[in-house]
């Protein structure tokens, strides 16, 4: 980062499906989360997902170098930019204005899960904001944060099409790499052992979009 340019833009996944309490308090290395942690003494998706992202800009402000910039975008059923706030991508390493980060961090705590979850919509966003906002000699990086379970509700005349929903995700980062040069690295939240484990705890059956899917990611 210090040596090359990086424009970076980091999709959340905050659909219902986070809400999930599936992890343990330690989930992420180095860092506890018991503060997080509900009466169970599991931790929800949404605040390991949180604490990931705070790493993550806490690793950004220790580089300086080329100009590099990022963007917060979080999705459900929808797609909306949480930072900026006024839009485009902002400067963010060891130089950018405390007021500047304040707003980061604001924009990471605010993130609460609900909804469905449109994750070939979510990317094709981050492309679309690199494509505006990126320098043309940067690298350019999408940064997703998700459990993996592209979900939403299907009518009657849906059936079949989860395969090619999830097919689409695959070829569309594919396209993208290969005809825009854009790169996509993923961090996965929570896993199927987790899940079978919460799963036995509420002792039913649970909905099939609550089941994380890292196959995908």
């Amino acid at each position: 980062g210090a040596k090359v340019g990086l424009d970076m833009v980091v999709l959340a996944d905050v659909s219902g499906s986070m809400g999930v309490d599936d992890l343990p308090p330690g989930a992420i290395e180095g860092r506890s989360l018991r503060a997080y942690a509900s009466g169970s003494g599991n931790v929800k998706r949404i605040d390991a997902l949180k604490e990931a992202l705070t790493q993550m800009l806490d690793a950004r402000l220790r580089i300086a170098g080329r100009e590099s910039r990022m963007a917060l975008l979080c999705f459900n059923d929808s797609v909306n930019q949480r930072f900026p706030r006024d839009g485009g991508m902002a400067v963010v390493d060891s130089q950018t204005d405390s007021r500047l980060i304040a707003d980061f961090r604001a924009a990471i705590d605010s993130l609460s899960e609900y909804g469905s979850t449109a994750m070939s919509e979510a990317i094709l966003r981050a492309a679309e904001l690199l494509d505006s906002h990126g320098k043309d000699d940067n690298e350019r990086l999408i940064v997703l944060v998700s459990d993996g379970k592209p979900f939403s509700v299907k009518g009657k005349d849906a059936i079949g099409e989860v395969v090619q929903l999830r097919n689409d995700e695959l070829n569309l980062v594919n396209h993208l790499f290969h005809t825009r040069g854009i790169r996509l690295q993923a961090i996965g939240i929570s896993d199927e052992s987790l899940y079978h484990a919460w799963e036995q705890r509420h002792s039913a059956p649970q909905h099939e979009s609550l089941r994380p899917d890292h196959g995908l990611i």
